[in-house]
C-alpha cells in the first residue's frame, strides 16, 4: 500500500513537471508569473528579469499581460512596465509588454525568448467593452499632485509606479461603452486647490481626450483621506454609471 502511494506521488510530480515544461521550449522560457503587485515588488521583479534577459546572448524579454476586468488597472501595468524600462535606461525592446487574451483577474507572464521564436501569444489590443453595469461602480482610487513648469500648472499621479487614473483610458472606455457616463470625485483639504485640479482634469478630458462634456461629471467631496496631505495633492476616485443614473 505504501509503495502504491509513493508511486502515485511520483506520477503526480511527473505530470506537474510535464505541464509546466510543456509551456516552454529551449528557445521560449517562462521565467515568472505574477498578478497585481506593489510598486517596489514590481520594479524589483522587472529589474531581475531584464538582467536575466540582458545577460543571455540573443535574448529578448516579453511581459505578456492577460487583462482582467478593470481596464484602468490593465493599462496601468502596461505603462508601469514601459516606464520602468525607460527609467532604468534598458536597451530598446529588451523587455516588451504584449497583450494576451482576457483572464478573470490580471496576470503577467515573463517570457525569455531566444532565436527566431515568437512570444507565446499574438499581441492584440485590449477590449475596453465592459460587462453590463447596473449601478454606480468605482473603478479607480488614486492620487494626483499639481506642480508648475514654466509658469504653467500640470498634474501627475504621485508615488506609485502603477497609476490607475488615466483620462486616455477613460476616453477609450466611454467610446466602447456608449451607455456609460463617468464621475470623478476630488478630495482635497482646500476647496480652492480642488477647483484647480478640477479645471486641469476637465480641460484635458475635453480638449486632449475628446470626452463629451455631458458624459463627465467632476465633483468636490471635501477633504476625505487627503485631509492630512499637502493641498497640492488630491485623492481621486473614478466611477462609471449606467445611463439611467445620469
Amino acid at each position: 500500500m505504501k509503495r502504491a502511494s509513493v508511486l502515485l506521488v511520483a506520477v503526480s510530480i511527473a505530470c506537474s513537471f510535464s505541464f509546466v515544461y510543456g509551456q516552454q521550449t529551449r528557445d521560449a522560457i517562462l521565467v515568472e508569473t505574477m498578478g497585481e503587485l506593489g510598486c517596489d515588488d514590481l520594479q524589483a521583479r522587472l529589474d531581475l528579469f531584464a538582467d536575466d534577459v540582458y545577460t543571455t546572448p540573443g535574448a529578448v524579454g516579453f511581459a505578456v499581460i492577460y487583462p482582467g476586468e478593470n481596464p484602468f488597472v490593465n493599462a496601468a501595468y502596461e505603462r508601469g512596465i514601459k516606464f520602468n524600462s525607460a527609467f532604468r535606461g534598458f536597451p530598446a525592446h529588451l523587455v516588451q509588454p504584449v497583450w494576451g487574451p482576457f483572464e478573470p483577474t490580471l496576470k503577467i507572464e515573463m517570457w525569455k525568448i531566444t532565436g527566431s521564436t515568437s512570444p507565446p501569444v499574438r499581441d492584440s489590443p485590449p477590449d475596453y467593452r465592459l460587462p453590463a453595469i447596473s449601478r454606480r461602480t468605482r473603478f479607480v482610487e488614486d492620487d494626483v499632485e499639481v506642480f508648475k513648469i514654466d509658469g504653467k500648472l500640470h498634474y501627475v499621479g504621485t508615488g506609485e509606479c502603477v497609476n490607475t487614473f488615466s483620462l486616455e483610458v477613460l476616453s477609450k472606455v466611454l467610446s466602447a461603452n456608449p451607455r456609460l457616463t463617468a464621475e470623478i470625485v476630488i478630495f482635497n483639504r482646500s476647496r480652492r486647490k480642488a477647483r484647480i485640479v478640477t479645471r486641469l482634469i476637465r480641460d484635458e478630458a475635453l480638449s486632449n481626450n475628446k470626452i463629451a462634456a455631458d458624459r463627465l461629471k467632476i465633483i468636490y467631496a471635501g477633504s476625505g483621506i487627503a485631509k492630512e496631505w499637502s493641498s497640492n495633492a488630491s485623492a481621486v476616485e473614478l466611477w462609471l454609471l449606467p445611463e439611467k443614473e445620469k
